[in-house]
């Protein structure tokens, strides 16, 4: 709030373009909601069984592409060598990029060289 009426050092209020992302979250309730979904989304792709038991509701808040994939849209993994962990968190098939359906997951016969989690999501059973 003070950034909007004070400003900083070096700019003036009425040029933070962005007052709501730069408050502390503890301000601004819509921040409070992005940190909880940001939370759930970090323990999902950890694998956190809180997390997991999440994903059915975070699956209809990202962002997908025009495949209709969350993976490489509304959450993205890098290295490339984590894209298998689409098909362990949200159940993906396939990994677009630059227009091209890559197939992830077991099952397929091939697997991406250097892909990590083709066969198994890493997890303890």
């Amino acid at each position: 709030m003070d950034l909007t009426t004070v400003g900083t050092t070096y700019v003036n209020p009425n040029r933070v373009v962005m007052p709501i992302v730069t408050a502390p979250s503890d301000h601004l309730p819509q921040l409070q909601l992005a940190d909880l979904v940001t939370a759930a989304t970090t323990a999902a792709v950890a694998g956190r069984e809180a997390g997991m038991e999440l994903v059915e509701l975070l699956k209809p808040l990202a962002r997908r592409n025009t495949h209709g994939y969350i993976g490489g849209a509304g959450l993205v993994l890098w290295p490339r060598s984590l894209t298998d962990l689409f098909y362990w968190i949200f159940g993906e098939t396939h990994y677009v990029r630059n227009s091209v359906r890559y197939p992830i997951g077991p099952g397929f016969g091939f697997s991406q060289p250097g892909s990590l989690f083709s066969t198994s999501s890493g997890l303890p059973k």
